[in-house]
């Protein structure tokens, strides 16, 4: 994805609605690989461990293809060569996102009609609705660019987590980033270097002027 992301990211967040994200979709991720995290992004999880997931019911973290999944793939040559994760029929899996999160950045590898992504906020999205929203193939083909890449979703206001859920065989996903917003102790410095600008320049819009006679 290299540095389409924030022009990518920006346009998205013209498509935000009160509920829902705007979303976008890059075909093979654009140049994006998890574990490499995209410019400006934060990595939340490649999956090489269990961290930050929570609420699971059938779901793996495997490498590789297997008779019920298949790595999600890079472009028409090259599969994820690292651990993934895999929700199966009938699984679900919640992942917690760091705080301030307002767009969030996911890979999937061949997705499905049936791969349910849901967010703390109440958004959710079907493979079926993202097909139709963005013009990526729900065909869960292994390999093609339609149905492999990122899908950068933007939110008016910050996410708490994000969960995935399939009822076939099967949802995967290589990774998760995120674009967080300043912390709260980052805003109040801001503020207080606007606020020490404007008192400047209130100083120097009252100091009197002397004219010579």
């Amino acid at each position: 994805m290299k540095m389409l992301l924030p022009t990518t990211a920006l346009f998205a967040l013209g498509l935000v609605t009160a509920a829902n994200a705007g979303v976008i979709y890059l075909p093979d991720g654009n140049g994006y690989t998890p574990p490499t995290v995209p410019p400006g992004t934060v990595l939340v999880t490649d999956f090489k461990t269990n961290a930050g997931l929570s609420d699971g019911t059938n779901y793996a973290l495997v490498t590789g293809d297997a008779s019920d999944d298949a790595a999600p793939a890079y472009n028409s040559t090259t599969q994820d060569p690292n651990q993934y994760l895999a929700v199966y029929a009938g699984g679900s899996v919640t992942l917690a996102l760091p705080a301030g999160s307002d767009v969030v950045d996911i890979y999937l590898g061949s997705l499905d009609s049936y791969n349910t992504i849901s967010f703390s906020n109440g958004s959710s999205y079907t493979g079926a609705l993202l097909a139709s929203l963005t013009g990526a193939s729900d065909n869960g083909d292994q390999w093609s660019g339609s149905s492999n890449g990122l899908f950068v979703f933007s939110f008016s206001q910050p996410v708490t987590s994000v969960s995935f859920a399939s009822s076939g065989i099967a949802f995967e996903v290589a990774g998760v980033s995120v674009d967080p917003i300043p912390e709260p102790s980052t805003w109040a410095m801001m503020l207080l270097g606007f606020a020490g600008l404007g008192y400047v320049g209130y100083r120097r819009a009252r100091k009197p002027r002397w004219i010579a006679v």
